[in-house]
């Protein structure tokens, strides 16, 4: 197997990348965020967005929220062409340490009972399934699983 030529930077999420995000949105929920949702986030202090950048592209993105010592996973998504090469996964252990550095000392996020490759990755960084959300999603009107990580830590690597 060749060596990896391209190299990521994660990093803060800007307005610029907005639309790379909205983009990468459309191509992994049936419905986008609003792009005004994420412009608000944005300058809200309160909320904390990270981009996977490679060669200049935004190829994967994650936002939260913290607020005192809880924080919520509000989305994670990677951009389809890149998707199998464990950028899911360095996103949220990033995430995690945001929201260590913020103060949290626990995350809770959504995710579609049928998103089985998101459940794996939320599972094997130790998330637990607490419980559901009749009819969540309005777009789909499709039910959430509630899961959480209620000792927040990073991995030893």
């Amino acid at each position: 197997m060749g060596e990896r030529l391209e190299r990521e930077v994660i990093r803060p999420m800007e307005v610029g990348d907005v639309d790379a995000a909205l983009e990468i949105d459309l191509l992994s929920f049936p419905s986008a965020w609003a792009r005004l949702s994420y412009l608000r986030d944005l300058v809200n202090p309160n909320c904390c967005y990270l981009v996977v950048e490679r060669e200049g592209r935004i190829i994967a993105y994650a936002g939260m929220w913290v607020v005192k010592e809880d924080s919520h996973l509000t989305t994670v998504a990677v951009h389809p062409e890149f998707r199998r090469e464990g950028l899911g996964r360095r996103l949220l252990e990033e995430m995690i340490r945001a929201a260590l550095e913020r103060g949290a000392q626990r995350m809770s996020l959504e995710v579609r009972p049928g998103n089985f490759s998101a459940r794996r990755l939320y599972e094997s960084c130790g998330f637990i399934p607490v419980g559901e959300i009749r009819h969540y999603y309005l777009d789909t009107d499709d039910d959430a699983l509630v899961m959480s990580l209620s000792a927040l830590r990073l991995r030893k690597q």
